[in-house]
């Protein structure tokens, strides 16, 4: 998927709290760096926050309103640009609102660290990672792994928050619990809930860098028990606490002008 500058906008927007409501001629991608916008279509609603995206089809009317302070990531594509991202068109015309893998997330966390005029400079280079990453989410594809595993982590994307089994997993799959261990360690090489802990700890450091949420509505919201249970997980990864990692990692200042 090769992009020049010309083919697509990408911007860093601030929305207002006050709903408003449109449609527009190009497709468009709204991505989380900050805060949550609050998003409705005719289909279906979401809060578009650091575990998803909304990709909102050219023609499609939608309503949006932000809580709070918050900065967005927003890609603005021509309707008959980027063949390549078809796939993505189709999926969104049915369901406009992702959930975020890791390696999006990770390229969110790069986007979010840039000056306005870095993010402008390397525009083409960005929105084509964008969106291929997107329009792999779109198909649920993970490099040709089979159905039943595309169905579980599909799953687990979106009841990481929640005390899920292995049983509940394997039934969502539509395969036996030996089964759905075989499949996670021969393609991912970890079981199904080293998986869904890895899950959940990247969303908290995804909320632990982007918003001021306290530590242990934090842990709660991504599914661990207790503060000291993401305290746990997180030193084992990465050797340090929540508060050091948030500290670590905390946004610079904005500069003058960055807010659209």
């Amino acid at each position: 998927m090769s992009l020049s500058p010309q083919e697509i906008r990408l911007s860093l927007r601030s929305y207002a709290s006050a709903q408003e409501s449109h449609s527009h001629a190009h497709h468009q991608i709204v991505l989380p760096l900050e805060g949550c916008l609050e998003m409705e279509t005719d289909i279906a609603g979401a809060a578009v926050d650091e575990a998803t995206a909304a990709v909102i089809t050219a023609g499609r009317e939608h309503a949006f309103r932000a809580r709070g302070e918050n900065r967005f990531l927003v890609l603005d594509v021509p309707r008959r640009g980027c063949a390549a991202a078809a796939d993505l068109w189709a999926a969104a015309a049915g369901a406009p609102f992702l959930a975020l893998d890791e390696g999006l997330q990770g390229l969110l966390l790069f986007a979010r660290a840039q000056p306005a005029a870095a993010l402008a400079a390397s525009r083409a280079s960005l929105a084509t990672l964008i969106l291929q990453g997107l329009t792999h989410r779109a198909r649920g594809e993970e490099n040709g792994a089979p159905a039943a595993l595309r169905r579980a982590t599909a799953f687990l994307q979106r009841h990481y928050a929640a005390p899920v089994t292995t049983a509940e997993i394997a039934a969502a799959a539509g395969v036996s619990p030996a089964t759905l261990h075989r499949l996670f360690t021969a393609w991912h090489g970890r079981s199904p809930m080293r998986y869904l802990g890895g899950l959940r700890l990247a969303r908290a450091k995804a909320l632990l860098t982007t918003t001021r949420k306290p530590v242990a509505e934090i842990a709660l919201d991504c599914g661990y028990s207790e503060q000291s249970a993401l305290t746990r997980a997180l030193r084992r990864e990465a050797g340090v606490t929540p508060a050091r990692f948030r500290r670590a990692r905390r946004r610079p200042r904005r500069e003058p002008g960055s807010r659209a």
